[in-house]
C-alpha cells in the first residue's frame, strides 16, 4: 500500500486498529521512514512495540511512589508541530522529573 504522508497512513491505522489511541498510533507512526516510490518502512521493531504498547505509553506510579521523582538530568525533545508532548503534558513531566529540559524543534512532527 502507499501513503503520501504520514497523516495518511494515521488516518489508516485509526481506521484498521481503532483500539489504538491517538498517542499510541502517533508513535507508532513517528518510526517510520518514507522510501522514494511513495512506501514507508518501519525503524524499529514494530512488532515488539506493539506487544508492549501499554508500557511504552503509560507511566504509573501506585501510591507508594506518590511525590517521588528522579532529580537528574532528562531531556524531552518535541516536535513544535506535534502533539506527542502538549503543555499539560509538560506540567506532568516536571512533577517526576524537576530537573526536566524541554525543546521544542520549530516545524517538526
Amino acid at each position: 500500500m502507499q501513503f503520501k504522508n504520514r497523516k495518511d497512513i494515521q488516518q489508516y491505522i485509526s481506521g484498521e486498529v481503532p483500539e489504538l489511541t491517538p498517542f499510541e498510533t502517533q508513535f507508532l507512526i513517528s518510526t517510520l521512514i518514507p522510501q522514494d516510490n511513495q512506501q514507508w518502512i518501519w525503524k524499529m521493531n514494530v512488532s515488539a512495540l506493539l506487544d508492549q504498547i501499554e508500557n511504552i505509553t503509560t507511566f504509573h506510579t501506585d501510591n507508594d511512589l506518590d511525590g517521588v521523582c528522579y532529580g537528574g538530568a532528562t531531556h524531552v525533545i518535541r516536535g513544535g508541530d506535534s502533539s506527542f508532548v502538549t503543555d499539560q503534558d509538560e506540567v506532568n513531566i516536571r512533577q517526576q522529573f524537576p530537573n526536566a529540559k524541554f525543546m521544542t524543534v520549530a516545524g517538526a512532527s
